[in-house]
């Protein structure tokens, strides 16, 4: 069977898309399983779990009903509150209805059935508790409410709890199901696109070899040809035979032309005497241009291919550009939105040295104060001193005077009646000096009480002062950290502002290499279109080499001149 090269082509072509078809198909059969699970998640067992909630919050509030209707007394209030439980009834109902509708395990259909069961006998225990809480039969009522109806009420929440559990436990297994389900189809699309990979490394490699074989050895043909080798290759011949394609076509066609022309040579050799003169310098002339034109042929083609490789590396490099021209913005804008965060941060730490100022001015003044009190502690000290002077003077005279009253009293004593009014006198002035003395003991008791707070207040003045010294010089180094936190963001102001006006220039500089590169670019598309027209030429004139060639086999006749020129030919 001959299959082409444009066969192989659409067969690669056709198992990539087969593969990728089969790629999309499973991932959407897979897609499709995980959105089952987890609709069936969503309607199914999340509805559920909301309407065994809801029963359960319904009844929850009608047995609250129950107990306010047996508690009331009022008719107005039983009638509000069976209103309220009549509503109840229909939502917890409805939500059981509903629920009945959507069940699809068995266990669920029971745990419904016993529902409907323990709910039927709840609500003619309620009925009969009702007609008894408006009889006003309070105690009946309790006693019905307390017993059978509490264990029909139990019996439905705990089968609205069952119903609760089985479908938490129904969604957690449908969420394994659809993770499992997940991770198994990501495994298979892995593989999948494992093999594909290596399926398409296989194609690749098959599709390369199936051209760059042949070419190889119809190239190395060429080669021998275009240098007088006619030699039969019977390695070459049988590889190229089994090569059913374009290639194969092109190689059998040149071992025939190379077969017919060691044939030709033949033919001129017999007969090369007759053309010897003639056919010598054609030979030297075809044999020139025939190398001639190879060579320039390779030369164009590499031209062509760097052209090409020259135009891609522009565009590269011209999308590279570009890239760098939004980085710049991007670094344009992210330095002045540094400058306006750093003249914020300047304005705050000026704010801040504002505030170090008044700091220091203010401990300043603080310390003055201190100063002064200090002072007129020392003062007071010294005046409590001449005080305590004072009552000393003050006690040495109330001595004296209680002396002199004593002598005055024995001189009155002596007198008889005539010193009894100055006896009185003495006494009393005695008693006055007593008085004083006592007075002054007092005086000095709370003088030793001013001189002890004076000395303590001179301490704590002491160490006011030195805690005012430290911080005067603690406000002092503040203030130089300020400053040279305001230096150092005015240098960094500077150095931003250098660092955008460089960014500046380079936006303004990518412009222009941008420009240059399209340009560079343009030129070498221009170029490897004006070389493939070049090597179109250069293959016409080797068609007219190949011409040439076939006007040599009209020379036969005097093959006996080419003789020398059919000596070069290895056949």
């Amino acid at each position: 069977m001959k299959i082409t090269v444009k066969k192989k082509l659409i067969m690669a072509f056709g198992f990539i898309i087969l593969f990728a078809s089969i790629l999309g198909i499973y991932s959407i059969s897979a897609l499709s399983k995980v959105n089952e699970k987890s609709s069936e998640i969503t309607d199914v067992w999340f509805l559920g779990v909301d309407l065994a909630h809801t029963m359960d919050t319904a009844a929850s509030d009608y047995r609250t009903q129950e107990y306010k209707h047996i508690a009331t007394e009022d008719k107005q209030t039983m009638s509000e509150v069976e209103d309220e439980m009549s509503a109840l009834k229909d939502k917890f109902e409805s939500a059981l209805n509903n629920y009945d509708q959507s069940s699809v395990l068995p266990e669920e259909k029971q745990l419904v059935a016993e529902i409907k069961t323990n709910y039927s006998k709840y609500m003619e225990m309620s009925n009969q508790i009702l007609q008894l809480s408006r009889d006003l039969k309070t105690q009946e009522a309790m006693t019905i409410l307390y017993a059978e109806s509490k264990e029909r009420f139990d019996g439905v929440n705990n089968n609205v709890a069952q119903l609760v559990m089985l479908n938490q436990e129904q969604a957690s297994a449908a969420n394994s199901i659809n993770k499992a389900t997940y991770n198994e189809a990501r495994l298979i699309l892995i593989g999948i696109v494992a093999i594909i990979v290596i399926v398409s490394i296989f194609v690749a490699i098959y599709m390369i070899n199936g051209i760059t074989k042949p070419m190889k050895l119809i190239t190395g043909s060429l080669e021998k040809t275009a240098k007088f080798n006619l030699v039969d290759d019977e390695n070459n011949a049988r590889i190229l035979r089994k090569y059913k394609d374009e290639f194969g076509v092109m190689g059998i066609a040149l071992l025939d032309m190379r077969k017919s022309l060691r044939e030709i040579v033949k033919n001129i050799r017999e007969n090369s005497s007759k053309v010897l003169t003639n056919s010598s310098n054609l030979s030297e002339v075809t044999k020139e241009t025939s190398e001639s034109m190879d060579g320039v042929a390779k030369a164009i083609d590499e031209m062509a291919q760097g052209s090409t490789e020259l135009a891609k590396n522009a565009q590269t490099g011209s999308e590279k550009l570009q890239v760098l021209a939004d980085e710049i913005n991007e670094a344009v804008d992210s330095s002045n939105l540094m400058k306006n965060h750093i003249s914020e941060a300047s304005k705050v730490n000026s704010e801040g040295m504002n505030y170090t100022k008044k700091l220091k001015e203010v401990v300043q003044t603080n310390a003055k104060g201190v100063e002064e009190v200090t002072k007129q502690v020392d003062v007071l000290d010294n005046k409590s001193e001449a005080v305590g002077k004072i009552t000393d003077v003050i006690k040495s005279i109330a001595a004296q005077i209680n002396l002199l009253s004593l002598n005055a009293a024995i001189e009155a004593a002596r007198a008889g009646e005539q010193g009894k009014g100055f006896a009185v006198v003495a006494d009393e002035i005695r008693k006055l000096a007593t008085e004083t003395s006592e007075s002054t003991k007092e005086i000095d008791n709370i003088i030793s009480e001013i001189k002890k707070e004076i000395n303590t207040t001179k301490s704590k003045m002491a160490d006011n002062g030195q805690l005012m010294t430290q911080t005067i010089e603690v406000s002092k180094g503040t203030e130089k950290a300020f400053e040279a936190i305001d230096n150092s963001v005015a240098n960094i102001v500077r150095q931003i502002e250098s660092l955008g006006n460089s960014i500046n220039n380079m936006d303004k500089n990518k412009n222009e290499v941008v420009s240059n590169i399209s340009d560079i670019s343009a030129i070498s598309e221009e170029s490897a279109s004006t070389t493939e027209e070049i090597s179109a030429s250069v293959q016409e004139q080797y068609a007219s080499i190949e011409q040439i060639s076939e006007s040599a086999k009209e020379l036969e006749k005097i093959s006996i001149n080419l003789q020398e020129v059919v000596d070069k030919f290895k056949i």
